[in-house]
């Protein structure tokens, strides 16, 4: 579908920068690739991750009158965009979505949390408030194919997929990382490395399981990210390797990691489709990662991804004990990411979704 002369005048609701995260760098992998040169985007922050509850109130209530404002003015927006997760976030966008059925403004809402079809089986009202949500969309973004049927029995009358991933530069500066990562010298240990949230959704406590049952001391494991630290440090004691706790990974930083790493884990219980498997895809490091969300997606075809059942810690000792095992690795490959998993693919995507859904588009 060609582009209009004129650029779509999108609203986007979704989470506050302040705190790094999953939506967080969805969005952020779309500005980088071009989205704001192909709308004119106007974004609203309804929280941020790591607020307290008192703040992520108030900061909701205030994206109210704030989008309001937005669909008021002239010209008016052409759509607006709102990311999903569940819980508190869904209840957020079900503000918003009213909001924008009120002034006839067309919406498309991106569920981008794994364990929405979990949530969503909890109980008849969590069920009703997503299908308020979804039946009253223009269009319904999933990550991947195997959400769709979920969507259309909320009531969506238009299912799209869009997968994550990441900017071609970005891809580019993690595939030279690593093909140019030095070899470990003697006696270096490797390093296990995990980034994201500290919390048991991602199944830290099942890797402290694993390690602990683990007959070697001789690796480092690298914790990055942020949450509950004192849960993380409980869920790890007794670990015999070396832990490093330490903050939020990004930039040339996070090639260096990945470089680095013996493997990337990824033990977590529930996901939706985790960009730092994409990225450490296209830096060549092996991956351990649970079979949960669109992990399968993100890792398809690549050589390097081992896929675990979800929530076993003795299937995760086993594979990280073959990897220690094996060490010290062959000649690491960062091979072209899919052009699925790159962002700029994602953003003409968007752009034709936007059009499609756009009043006389």
């Amino acid at each position: 579908m060609p582009e209009p002369a004129r650029p779509l005048r999108v609203v986007m609701a979704s989470v506050d920068p302040r705190h790094p995260g999953g939506i967080v760098a969805v969005v952020d992998s779309w500005r980088a690739a071009g989205l704001a040169e192909r709308v004119a985007l106007t974004e609203v922050y309804t929280s941020a991750v790591r607020d307290p509850l008192p703040r992520k109130l108030a900061q909701a209530a205030r994206a109210v009158p704030e989008l309001l404002r937005l669909l008021a003015r002239r010209p008016r927006p052409d759509l607006v965009h709102l990311h999903s997760s569940t819980g508190g976030s869904l209840l957020r966008k079900l503000a918003l979505s009213w909001c924008c059925s009120l002034a006839r403004v067309p919406y498309v809402v991106q569920m981008h949390s794994g364990a929405f079809e979990a949530w969503t089986a909890r109980s008849p009202l969590h069920r009703a408030l997503a299908r308020s949500l979804f039946s009253r969309a223009a269009l319904v973004i999933v990550l991947a194919e195997r959400w769709r049927e979920a969507a259309l029995s909320l009531g969506a009358r238009r299912v799209e997929v869009l997968a994550n991933g990441i900017p071609v530069a970005e891809a580019a500066a993690l595939a030279a990382a690593g093909v140019g990562a030095a070899p470990r010298t003697a006696g270096e240990p490797p390093v296990l490395l995990f980034y994201g949230r500290w919390a048991p959704v991602k199944g830290l406590d099942l890797l402290g399981e694993a390690l602990r049952g683990l007959d070697r001391r001789d690796y480092e494991l690298r914790i990055f990210g942020a949450g509950d630290r004192a849960w993380l440090e409980a869920a790890l004691a007794g670990v015999p390797g070396k832990v490093s706790i330490l903050g939020w990974l990004e930039g040339e930083r996070r090639a260096a990691e990945l470089a680095g790493a013996a493997a990337l884990l990824s033990p977590s219980r529930s996901e939706g489709f985790p960009v730092a498997l994409v990225e450490a895809r296209a830096a060549g490091t092996p991956v351990i990662a649970a079979d949960v969300g669109a992990v399968a997606e993100a890792l398809a075809g690549y050589a390097a991804a081992t896929l675990l059942p979800p929530g076993d810690a003795g299937a995760l000792r086993a594979a990280i004990a073959r990897l220690l095992d094996d060490d010290p690795p062959g000649e690491r490959s960062a091979g072209q990411l899919p052009v699925g998993l790159l962002a700029e693919g994602a953003v003409d995507r968007l752009v034709e979704i936007y059009g499609s859904v756009s009043p006389g588009r």
